[in-house]
């Protein structure tokens, strides 16, 4: 595919593909039943009308602390997947590094499958050690690596912005994994959708949008350090809420919130 053809039309084709993905999830939506927790709060009828509401009303603690716990995640899986692309190049000259646009891509598809392997890692270990210790780990590594990220790829060459990547990929996906399970389950059945939404999508603001906005300016006035600097800052963000926040492997969900431990 020509570079032209690239930017009119080729770029759509991963978005149409992802249709398969939609009729997926879609099915396994429509298939799978709900589960015990979910079904006692239908047989008592305790739906809520307004379930943001309630859980600003009941539970705005965690809906706080579980968007700062997932903001480092957010922060560096966009600081990777997105603005490392133009930091890089896509075309000799252009960008930081001023790599070419087949170095950038083959980098971020091979950063993309670190942290799906990642992902599947930490799910598992959360299982055995418990949610809020495995994304405890992740948010310290986050802490640290920033800067050592973009020091890795000051040389400008294809390895090293590899090496760069995949070490923060590496670093995002150890949070990813057990973030699914962990939301939900800090959350009262009958508005647990509803919290956990929230608490991701404030962090998908702190994490996602803000960084994006910031690391351009960063980087004129410090350089890429300047960008890692500010993704540590997110680390401990991150670090300090998932400490105020309990442990949830172990625990029954019978409906009823789940209570904040010590840090």
């Amino acid at each position: 595919m020509s570079p032209e053809a690239f930017r009119v039309w080729g770029w759509r084709i991963p978005f149409l593909i992802s249709i398969v993905l939609v009729a997926v999830g879609l099915y396994i939506r429509l298939k799978i039943e709900e589960t015990p927790v979910f079904r006692q709060v239908d047989a008592r009828n305790e739906q809520v009308r307004l379930p943001f509401v309630e859980a600003l009303r009941n539970q705005w603690r965690e809906v706080l602390l579980a968007g700062g716990t997932l903001t480092m995640l957010f922060g560096f899986f966009y600081i990777g997947s997105v603005y490392l692309t133009s930091y890089a190049g896509s075309a000799p000259g252009t960008g930081v590094l001023g790599l070419s646009r087949p170095s950038v891509l083959i980098g971020g598809l091979i950063g993309a499958l670190v942290f799906a392997g990642m992902c599947i890692l930490s799910a598992i270990w959360s299982d055995r050690f418990g949610r809020r210790r495995v994304i405890l780990v992740g948010n310290v590594l986050a802490l640290v690596a920033g800067p050592p990220v973009f020091v890795v790829m000051q040389p400008g060459n294809a390895v090293s912005f590899v090496i760069g990547i995949v070490l923060m990929m590496a670093v995002v996906g150890i949070p990813y994994g057990p973030a699914a399970a962990y939301l939900p389950e800090i959350f009262k059945a009958r508005y647990r959708y509803t919290g956990a939404g929230m608490g991701y999508n404030l962090a998908g603001i702190l994490g996602g949008a803000v960084p994006l906005i910031v690391a351009p300016p960063l980087t004129a006035a410090f350089g890429g350090i300047g960008v890692g600097f500010y993704l540590s800052a997110l680390g401990l963000l991150s670090v300090l809420c998932v400490l105020a926040l309990p442990e949830t492997k172990d625990e029954v969900l019978d409906g009823a919130p789940a209570a904040a431990a010590p840090a």
